[in-house]
């Protein structure tokens, strides 16, 4: 596989994630209050996509771009993902049902998308001696309902 192809993949990949950060965004509220997912968030994408421009085209330079890659989507399931679906049960209940359905439906999403991106990397990190050992799994939580 060329680093071309492994930077298509990559794009394709960050899109999706991109959208799914959006498509949550306006759910989730602490106290009233949504989170603000967007700036920061954004500018983490940014300072990748920046990278990404300014990098030479080398497979060590995809190397270290996909490890960004994983370790921003890692963060953004731990910090972000897995506390709205662990929500202590007192919490959990006060959440409407249009909301939990509308959750659980990008919970759904993203877990695809994990699971999607797993299966890109795998293959991806044994392709190429410099990518072996690329990372390629991340935890999923369980839907709200």
């Amino acid at each position: 596989m060329s680093w071309e192809i492994a930077v298509v993949a990559a794009v394709s990949v960050l899109t999706f994630f991109w959208d799914q950060v959006d498509a949550v965004a306006d759910h989730l509220h602490v106290d009233g209050n949504v989170l603000a997912l967007r700036p920061t968030w954004h500018s983490w994408w940014m300072y990748f996509w920046q990278g990404i421009d300014r990098r030479p085209h080398t497979m060590t330079e995809v190397r270290d771009a996909l490890m960004e890659f994983h370790s921003i989507v890692g963060s953004y399931t731990n910090q972000c993902v897995t506390p709205i679906f662990e929500l202590p049960p007192n919490l959990r209940a006060e959440v409407p049902a249009e909301a939990k359905s509308s959750l659980d439906s990008f919970q759904q999403r993203y877990e695809g998308f994990l699971g999607e991106y797993s299966q890109f990397a795998k293959p991806l990190s044994e392709s190429r001696p410099a990518l072996n050992g690329l990372p390629c799994w991340f935890g999923t939580s369980k839907p709200l309902s």
